[in-house]
């Protein structure tokens, strides 16, 4: 009795598993799928070449198909591997190798970091917090990097943080003093006669 239940069970295991291989649930291809869904949406071609406005506008087609699709995290940098040419992707690589704060505000530059650090795998990693922390603090203007790097912060969503609230104390700082300047230059010398 027992020899045909479990053979019932089986039987029953055995056409699941072919209903489900015949419905093309093989989660082996999951990715050749993945990439038959991304294609059959004919996402434009990037070319390559030195265009970074034509990269930008791109990505952000792409990023339009991976919502549609409700595309994972993981499966966005899959594909995007596949589908992005190694010239640009390098040359990105590079960009962010070379990223300093120049004249951005620290929201600016935090949100350019965080868009080129996505082409530097290594600073992607829970293990490589720290690193991107020392790249993001080196890139800094001075007057921030130099109040900041004191706390040697090695959380990067805190050191954005901080390192926005130091940029928006140094802009009001500098419009207070521009403000008293200008007041200051409005009054007579006492030695004036007017």
């Amino acid at each position: 009795m027992t020899s045909t239940r479990a053979n019932a069970q089986i039987a029953e295991s055995l056409a699941t598993l072919t209903h489900l291989l015949a419905r093309g649930d093989d989660p082996a291809r999951d990715g050749e799928k993945r990439l038959d869904r991304f294609l059959k949406n004919k996402p434009s071609f990037f070319v390559g070449g030195f265009n970074p406005d034509g990269a930008v506008k791109w990505v952000e087609e792409v990023e339009i198909i991976f919502d549609a699709m409700e595309c994972a995290n993981e499966n966005k940098l899959a594909l995007g591997t596949y589908y992005f040419p190694a010239d640009v992707k390098n040359k990105k690589v590079v960009d962010f190798m070379k990223l300093e704060q120049g004249n951005m505000s620290v929201a600016e530059y935090a949100a350019k970091f965080e868009s080129l650090c996505a082409f530097s795998p290594h600073y992607n990693t829970p293990e490589a917090e720290n690193d991107k922390c020392v790249k993001f603090e080196s890139g800094l203007r001075p007057d921030i990097k130099h109040i900041i790097g004191f706390a040697e912060i090695r959380n990067f969503t805190t050191l954005v943080a901080k390192a926005r609230i130091c940029d928006g104390d140094g802009k009001a700082k500098s419009n207070y003093f521009k403000e008293v300047r200008g007041r200051s230059q409005d009054r007579a010398k006492p030695y004036e006669v007017k």
